[in-house]
């Protein structure tokens, strides 16, 4: 009885529209391109999937300018730059310990750096800036420079001298004269250019010492006082001054 009903049931469902033994069709899968979802952005700062970040960057180091030089700067400290009036000489302190094994030639030095030309002085002072023994040597070229001068001047000089005194005739005499003359009128006037570059080294030098003189004296309540209160001051290693009982 039970079977003929399921007969009969099934018999009327397959007789309804639209019904089919038949499995459902099922939508076919999209294609790769269709299926594939476009990448999110990456930001910038941030590494890739299955990237390793990168190290960051350190911000560069600084370097620090030697004293009194620029930055990088090797060799000795370079003179004291005063803001908005570079040095464009070379101070007595410099050339004493550019020549501390030689005193006797700072002098002649100091006089040689006067004498140049400004462009000359400029040149010297970057020459120092970086080379001391290289503007050491020129100073000291310069200055064996002048002395051969000197003594090359003194012996024409000694030689002419001789001539004239050997000579016989009076031609000879008047003509080594002559010689001698020009030689003498070239020495007088090296010895007195230098004689004049000399004077008004010291002139210079005066001068500075003057205005060192009067800024003293016209400082001296401050100068005086500063030495008051030095000497008022208590020293910790100070024994006390012991003083006799009164009578």
């Amino acid at each position: 009885m039970n079977r003929r009903m399921l007969t009969i049931i099934s018999a009327l469902c397959l007789a309804l529209p639209g019904f089919s033994e038949e499995a459902p069709a099922v939508p076919a899968p999209e294609t790769a391109a269709e299926n594939v979802k476009p990448p999110l952005p990456v930001p910038a700062d941030q590494p890739a999937p299955g990237e390793k970040p990168a190290p960051k960057e350190r911000p560069a180091r600084q370097e620090k300018p030697a004293p009194g030089g620029k930055p990088g700067a090797k060799g000795k400290p370079g003179p004291r730059e005063r803001p908005g009036k570079p040095p464009v000489t070379l101070s007595p302190r410099e050339l004493r310990e550019l020549f501390e094994d030689d005193s006797r030639t700072v002098q002649p030095a100091a006089e040689l750096i006067f004498g140049m030309e400004p462009k000359e002085r400029r040149e010297l002072r970057e020459l120092y800036d970086r080379d001391h023994d290289a503007a050491r040597q020129f100073i000291q070229d310069e200055l064996d420079r002048a002395r051969k001068v000197r003594r090359e001047n003194a012996a024409a000089i000694r030689r002419l001298s001789r001539e004239l005194r050997e000579a016989e005739s009076d031609e000879a005499k008047n003509e080594i004269r002559g010689r001698l003359r020009e030689e003498l009128t070239k020495e007088f006037n090296r010895t007195s250019a230098e004689i004049e570059l000399r004077l008004k080294f010291q002139e210079q030098r005066l001068a500075g010492l003057r205005r060192a003189y009067e800024k003293r004296i016209a400082d001296s309540d401050k100068i005086i006082d500063e030495q008051l209160d030095k000497l008022s001051r208590k020293r910790p290693d100070e024994k006390p001054i012991r003083r006799g009982k009164e009578k």
